[in-house]
């Protein structure tokens, strides 16, 4: 998991589009003007006493809402325009208004002194806080390619990984055939988000594309219906195709917990290899070892429990029922 926020550079214009919550302008300033913003979203709190934390407030996103207001009229004008001052002099790349919140009359001069963008939001303060930064992460957050197929199966984000010409493709257009859905062939875009989730899409020239030898690029949408396809999905598993010959020893159990680590220091994801032999039937297998991962999320390992039977029995005890 990232600790750090991410880092960026925006225009106003872009910011107050990407906000999910509409906004109107109270003090608006040029849309084409750049600011530097972290992945970070949060109300002004000590700013509002007088007291500047730390310099990282000039890239943060600030919330307004009743709380602050009713904090601000509980001391003279003097006062208040003096720790306003202080925060419009941060210069913070936005600040929203909550619904919730009534406003001093004071409270926008500063922000015009100093150029401060102050939008209006239709939704109150908490609510904004409460759907989080995830639209600001995805401002700056740094995409990589890696090459791979992703594919939505049973809900879960499957990266399926393995040599130039074994059969990814082919793979995924099997299982698009049985229901799932594509999200990106041969090349994917990968972003760590601060919280550890990593996302996965298509660059945007190959979207609902599908390289398939001897037939050339199919298109998706028109094959199997506009819903076959998503814009972006988790990655929750990566299935990794090895030739049989090249597979070494297998964990016949299945009780080994194998890690793929993505390229760009991304993060490390459950992976299962699948030997490719001919006349297998990849798509299947990869379903059910989908499912298999499922189950095992939940508890079930039924090659430990197979383990655990043939110990007791060796040693004489009594069979445990719930493992039958």
């Amino acid at each position: 998991m990232r600790m750090e926020p991410y880092l960026g550079r925006v225009s106003v214009r872009t910011l107050v589009q990407a906000c999910p919550y509409p906004l109107r302008p109270l003090v608006d300033v040029d849309p084409d003007t750049v600011v530097e913003i972290e992945s970070y979203m949060h109300r002004p709190g000590l700013l509002l006493a007088g007291f500047r934390p730390t310099d990282e407030v000039e890239r943060h996103v600030l919330v307004f809402g009743r709380e602050e207001f009713l904090f601000l009229r509980r001391h003279p004008p003097e006062t208040q325009q003096t720790w306003l001052r202080l925060l419009w002099s941060c210069r913070p790349p936005l600040v929203i208004v909550g619904a919730d919140a009534e406003m001093t009359d004071a409270f926008l001069e500063g922000a015009v002194e100093y150029g401060v963008a102050v939008y209006a939001s239709t939704s109150p303060s908490r609510a904004i806080l409460a759907g989080g930064f995830r639209w600001l992460e995805r401002l700056v957050v740094p995409w990589f390619r890696i090459p791979g197929n992703l594919v939505e199966i049973f809900g879960l984000g499957v990266l399926i990984i393995g040599e130039s010409g074994i059969g990814k493709s082919e793979c995924a257009l099997d299982l698009l055939g049985r229901g799932h859905r594509l999200v990106a062939d041969d090349a994917i875009e990968v972003a760590c988000f601060q919280d550890g989730t990593l996302m996965g899409r298509a660059p945007q020239a190959s979207y609902g594309l599908l390289e398939i030898r001897g037939l050339g690029i199919l298109d998706v949408r028109f094959l199997f219906g506009v819903l076959a396809v998503l814009e972006e999905k988790t990655i929750d598993l990566v299935v990794q195709l090895v030739p049989a010959s090249a597979m070494g020893d297998i964990d016949r159990l299945g009780t080994e917990v194998e890690f793929y680590t993505l390229p760009h220091d991304l993060g490390a994801v459950p992976m299962i290899r699948l030997p490719v032999v001919p006349g297998r039937n990849l798509a299947a297998l990869i379903e059910a070892a989908v499912r298999w991962y499922m189950l095992r999320q939940r508890g079930l390992q039924v090659g430990q429990r197979l383990i655990e039977y043939c110990d007791r029995m060796a040693r004489g005890a009594p069979p445990d029922e719930d493992a039958q």
